[in-house]
């Protein structure tokens, strides 16, 4: 379905869900219209939710590089920070989100529980888990706005 984001400036966090089958392309693009938000970042954490990410997504180190000389290009933009990534079990990326953050100084750790990483970066959970499903309602319609009527 695709990569949606959304920040919270009064509590300092941003939010991320990717959904479905997600390609390097789907990626870059996504970063570039982060970089070019000025809401974005909203503060020096960062949730991103990769459950529903599809096996068959692929990332490769094209694309990595892409996304590095993006966010390189936005010093301001990539203050300190933590970012929580929480996968599916079988998440095969997570080298790769390793590799990018270690190149701007996000302290990046992949874990494969929510409460886990709420905790880790300040964040209540309850609010965190509403965060990420109004992220996937809103793929989920931008999905079926796409479809071909009829179907």
């Amino acid at each position: 379905m695709g990569i949606a984001y959304s920040v919270d400036k009064e509590r300092g966090v941003s939010y991320e869900a990717w959904v479905g089958t997600i390609t390097g392309k789907d990626w870059v693009e996504h970063v570039r219209r982060q970089v070019a938000d000025p809401e974005w970042p909203a503060g020096d954490r960062s949730l991103t939710d990769l459950q529903l990410l599809s096996s068959d997504s692929s990332v490769g180190k094209a694309e990595v590089d892409e996304v590095v000389a993006l966010y390189k290009a936005q010093p301001a933009k990539l203050a300190q920070g933590r970012a929580a990534v929480v996968a599916g079990k079988d998440f095969q990326l997570s080298p790769l989100f390793r590799i990018f953050t270690s190149r701007h100084g996000f302290r990046l750790i992949v874990f494969n529980d929510m409460a886990l990483a709420c905790k880790w970066l300040g964040l209540d959970l309850g609010e965190a888990e509403r965060s990420i499903a109004r992220l996937r309602a809103k793929l989920a319609a931008e999905s079926a706005q796409q479809l071909p009527h009829g179907s």
